[in-house]
């Protein structure tokens, strides 16, 4: 996951505070991310892959933010 800027869309938004996604979903991607790591680059790897569909990406990253 770590690596230069631009190399992960992850590490972009936790390690490098780069935006990649839009300041909401980067802000969920930073609140989730600790606790659902591998749910979550499964989301973003998905969504890096093909083309990005944000208000999907939003929805998944809520329902892992729910307890």
């Amino acid at each position: 996951m770590y690596g230069r800027p631009g190399d992960n869309p992850i590490s972009d938004i936790v390690i490098h505070k780069i935006e990649t996604y839009g300041q909401e979903i980067d802000d969920l991607v930073r609140e989730v991310y600790p606790f659902n790591k591998r749910q979550v680059s499964a989301l973003i790897e998905q969504n890096f892959r093909y083309e990005i569909d944000k208000d999907e990406l939003r929805k998944q990253l809520l329902l892992l933010k729910e307890p």
